[in-house]
């Protein structure tokens, strides 16, 4: 309103410039965050001994698509059902995986 009725286009823009500032300060720390947290899921699939192509490929499935059905990971990974099986089977075990359904 002070915009229309005295012109304080200053002031508005520093309200504007503001809001970014701290929106993109949250954005950078919640990036910073998912990164910690796939490498410390890395580190844990290493540990564990599961550390196939496939689940290196699954992991990163599962940070672009975090709600997945074993049909879609089959199609993803392009491997087989009983393939795709051990892969969940195994997240499941060390806990990076839990079922929803």
């Amino acid at each position: 309103m002070k915009i229309r009725l005295d012109g304080d286009w200053e002031g508005w823009l520093k309200f504007f410039l503001k809001g970014v500032k701290e929106v993109s300060e949250e954005a950078a720390n919640s990036a910073s965050k998912i990164i910690i947290l796939k490498e410390t899921i890395l580190k844990k699939l290493f540990d564990k001994k599961v550390s196939s192509i496939y689940a290196v490929e699954f992991l990163n499935l599962l940070f672009r698509k975090p709600i997945i059905t074993l049909q879609e990971l089959i199609k993803e990974l392009e491997t087989s059902k009983e393939t795709a099986n051990q892969i969940v089977k195994k997240f499941e075990e060390i806990e990076i995986l839990k079922e929803i359904s």
